[in-house]
This record gives C-alpha cells, structure tokens and sequence, in this order.
C-alpha cells in the first residue's frame, strides 16, 4: 500500500501495482481495493511512503505477512472480489447509521 498525491491533490492510499519507464521518467501504477479499474499513472514525486504496518487493538498486520500479499494477489488477480467487498462494505455501514 502506497501513499499518494492524485494527479487532482487528493490524498490517496492503494495497492501498488507495476511501475513503467516513460520518457526516463518512473510513472507508478495503483489500485483500490473496492476500485474495479486502476488508477491513473502517478509520477514518482507524488508518492509520500508505503504503509509500515496496520495495528487494530492486539492485532498488527504488516504488508510482508503471507496473508496481507495473497489478499492483495487475490484482489488484483480477481477483479470481482472488489465489487463484491464494495457491497459488503457499502451495505454494513449502511446499516450502522
């Protein structure tokens, strides 16, 4: 996961996919989780850092962890698992407020 400026100033955090060499230029590109497509191609200095690691009360997952990689294998491999994790997520919060 990589922390960036989009090409419009908003601050986003995805899932790094491939790097390309344009013009001798690094362009980077990434991918949500819940996103069906990719992203546009960022230049390298819009990128701010990857995450280190994820800590919710006793458990910390980090990005390394053989679980964390299938997850992110899976999700990009497998583009409808993103549109079934958008219901999901889209559904429980609705039913929260």
């Amino acid at each position: 996961m990589i922390l960036f400026y989009s090409q419009t100033g908003q601050l986003i955090a995805h899932r790094f996919v491939n790097v390309t060499n344009i013009d001798n230029q690094l362009f980077f590109l990434f991918k949500g989780d819940t996103n069906l497509g990719y992203d546009q191609l960022i230049r390298e200095e819009f990128i701010l850092g990857k995450l280190a690691s994820v800590q919710k009360k006793q458990l910390t997952i980090i990005p390394q962890h053989f679980l964390a990689r299938c997850w992110g294998k899976m999700i990009l491999t497998f583009p409808f698992l993103s549109g079934m994790l958008r219901k999901y997520i889209n559904r429980k919060f609705k039913l929260q407020f």
